[in-house]
């Protein structure tokens, strides 16, 4: 993002960032638009720098544990292979569930996906070549390119419909959050993740479906709850679900990247960041919208 052109609450237009095609050194007031959580100004207009049509190559890798996908994760990075533009993760009980709904047969263990680029489909096709080479070294049950594009399709429709595939098989209601690692401790974290559940009342009780986008060390550890569970009960296990997210993030010095940083985490930006930093961002909250107008009830965090 380049620049925006945002309304402030007391009916200010401004224009951020630049007409050129690097973004501004130093202060950039665009940052404080772009995932500001609504709660600065209303954007009405986007500056960004366009790119040409880009060509893809596609792999599946397939392991029957966990820790060597979390070491190949780290592999990739730590030997510099490329980096993919997607790399995502279905645990097995997830992976079964997509691809059945699929009509394909599930795969033998946990799957992990990647799509690579370039310009032009050649080199993308050698990336993810020397990409399977990586994830090789850490003996999985398979670990290929994939060429047809029909069942490319299939296997990433049973990713991209992860979370209405859980609800609609097992007939409930889902909770799912968002835990992200740091690569230091990557096995480490991949492990808590898959035991996000274990110690939790009630919550060790039901299955844990593991999934997320795990290129950028996030997961999405998730449960189905039964669809008569009382609002108070389902209300007790939310909060059980977002302390949990909370201690797990704040002990790898992480956060969510797909959740706004308040509405109804606000405990945990403190307990990650300070209360310096939550005092803060309410006088930053005022300078921009003085009568508190715009998205009121955020910073406090809903209930």
């Amino acid at each position: 993002m380049l620049a925006v052109e945002a309304v402030l609450p007391t009916g200010e237009i401004i224009e951020t960032g630049t007409h050129g095609l690097g973004k501004p050194a130093g202060t950039d007031m665009t940052k404080f638009f772009v995932g500001g959580d609504g709660i600065l100004g209303v954007v009405t207009k986007t500056r960004m720098r366009l790119v040409p049509m880009i060509q893809y190559s596609y792999g599946i890798a397939c392991f029957s544990e966990l820790a060597p996908i979390a070491r190949g994760v780290k592999r990739m990075y730590l030997e510099q292979a490329p980096v993919p533009i997607f790399t995502e993760f279905l645990d097995h009980n997830v992976a079964t569930i997509g691809y059945t709904n699929k009509g394909m047969e599930a795969p033998p263990g946990h799957v992990i996906f990647f799509v690579s680029y370039d310009r032009e489909k050649e080199p993308a096709d050698k990336k993810m070549d020397l990409l399977m080479d990586v994830f090789k070294k850490e003996d999985p049950i398979y670990a290929d390119p994939v060429t047809d594009m029909v069942q490319w399709k299939k296997v990433w429709s049973a990713r991209e419909s992860t979370i209405p595939f859980l609800m609609t098989s097992l007939e409930g209601r889902l909770l799912v959050c968002e835990v992200v690692c740091n690569l230091a401790q990557f096995e480490e974290g991949m492990e808590e993740a898959a035991q996000f559940n274990k110690g939790v009342p009630y919550l060790e009780d039901l299955t844990i479906y593991l999934f997320g986008h795990i290129g950028s060390l996030s997961f999405h550890p998730s449960f189905i709850v039964p669809p008569d569970l009382g609002d108070k009960r389902l209300r007790e296990m939310t909060d059980l679900v977002y302390k949990r997210e909370a201690e797990f993030n704040t002990k790898y010095g992480t956060c969510g990247r797909e959740w706004g940083q308040f509405s109804k985490r606000k405990d945990f930006f403190i307990m990650r960041y300070g209360q310096a930093s939550y005092d803060l961002m309410k006088r930053i909250k005022a300078a921009f919208d003085p009568n508190n107008i715009l998205n009121p009830g955020v910073l406090e965090g809903y209930r």
